[in-house]
């Protein structure tokens, strides 16, 4: 059995393979795993700062909430500007452990009331990197 890999998909794409019938699998070669964020990776960027449960149909109105905590734009230039996003949220304020400690709890709550919007298994992606 190979070393594993860990492939990061949103909603939609997780859908896309649930459509397709692909699931997480054990191949010869590596272990597949994906980790889901509802709405989009933004929303871990968010839990930097405060946590929310608020529903997003939109990708829009998770950037504006994320915009009110820090300046943050979609382009490769600011990504680039940036020298790296957590860094740049702890330099404004922002907290990785509180990110993973909200997409946690994110986790829970949807697990305990069924809810299918905004949460992040991030968190759980940061603790399996953490022990490798």
């Amino acid at each position: 059995m190979g070393d594993g890999v860990t492939i990061i998909v949103g909603a939609g794409a997780i859908l896309d393979f649930e459509h397709k019938g692909i699931s997480p699998f054990m191949s010869n070669y590596c272990k597949v795993e994906f980790f889901e964020t509802h709405r989009c990776t933004e929303l871990f960027f968010l839990y930097d700062f405060r946590y929310t449960s608020r529903p997003y149909d939109e990708q829009e109105l998770l950037l504006k909430d994320l915009n009110q905590c820090v300046e943050y734009r979609k382009t490769i230039n600011f990504f680039i500007k940036s020298k790296g996003l957590h860094s740049y949220f702890e330099q404004n304020g922002g907290c990785f452990e509180k990110a993973m400690l909200n997409a946690n709890r994110s986790m829970d709550e949807k697990l305990s009331s069924g809810r299918d919007y905004t949460f992040s298994e991030i968190g759980r992606l940061m603790r399996k990197l953490r022990e490798l």
